[in-house]
């Protein structure tokens, strides 16, 4: 029973963090990482 409840609570969760997210108008629809990216700097 308890690990149906937080089966539960952990998918209610989720949906509602990836409902949280927000991106920038013209935002890629992709990238890749290359060698000396400073995407993270």
């Amino acid at each position: 029973m308890r690990k149906s409840l937080l089966a539960l609570l952990l998918v209610a969760a989720s949906g509602l963090a990836q409902a949280a997210v927000q991106l920038k108008d013209g935002h890629p629809d992709r990238y890749t990482v290359v060698k000396g990216d400073t995407l993270w700097d």
